[in-house]
């Protein structure tokens, strides 16, 4: 049985919103995450009273992102066939350090977030990978987000990086300047994605 860390919605009261993205404080967010626990990843999934807490994280390189396709092979059913300007995942229980505890939680969010981009990345110089938290992301107005909740991180990267995706069968991906993604945000994204594109340049 696979665990994943959540929060309990009620943990998270007026911390995220509805829809959108918003910027509350490191320490805040901090605090209210270190109130979570693993749980079952079955039960996670369909109880919106706990929220997974999902590290998401835009790959920068100058003016543009990294635009992933989600191909059907993905695992997330949900979410085939959109764009996303992020990679996120669960966190899991080999990011137990400091569990719980305010102001170590956050190491747990972004060892995480660093695990995911080696497993769905190839990035010719990992050590440029340095994460800015950059806010918190929710929507409530789908089945994916009811029970989702995500932790904005940028990571800037220099020019001329190649960045290459390790799971062909299941994702596709390339960069794009990030003024043409504005206009084209729209259905074609995850929410979340379009959420991030919304809030540019704010969220920058």
């Amino acid at each position: 049985m696979k665990f994943i860390y959540v929060v309990k919605r009620r943990d998270l009261d007026g911390l995220i919103p509805q829809i959108g993205l918003v910027f509350p404080s490191l320490d805040t967010c901090a605090d209210r995450f270190g109130r979570g626990f693993f749980l079952e990843r079955p039960h996670a999934e369909r109880d919106p009273e706990f929220k997974q807490v999902i590290p998401y994280t835009v790959l920068w390189r100058d003016d543009e992102v990294f635009v992933f396709e989600r191909l059907t092979g993905g695992g997330e059913a949900r979410l085939h066939n959109l764009l996303s300007i992020g990679v996120g995942g669960h966190i899991e229980p080999m990011e137990t350090s400091g569990v719980g505890v305010a102001g170590r939680s956050w190491d747990m969010i972004r060892a995480a977030a660093l695990r995911e981009i080696e497993e769905e990345v190839h990035v010719d110089s990992p050590e440029s990978l340095v994460l800015e938290y950059r806010g918190l992301i929710n929507d409530e107005s789908n089945e994916v987000g009811t029970v989702h909740t995500g932790v904005l991180f940028f990571a800037r990267l220099p020019a001329g990086t190649t960045v290459t995706v390790r799971e062909t069968e299941v994702l596709a991906g390339h960069f794009e300047p990030v003024q043409k993604l504005r206009a084209q945000n729209g259905e074609a994204f995850e929410t979340w994605s379009r959420h991030i594109l919304d809030a540019l340049p704010e969220a920058r």
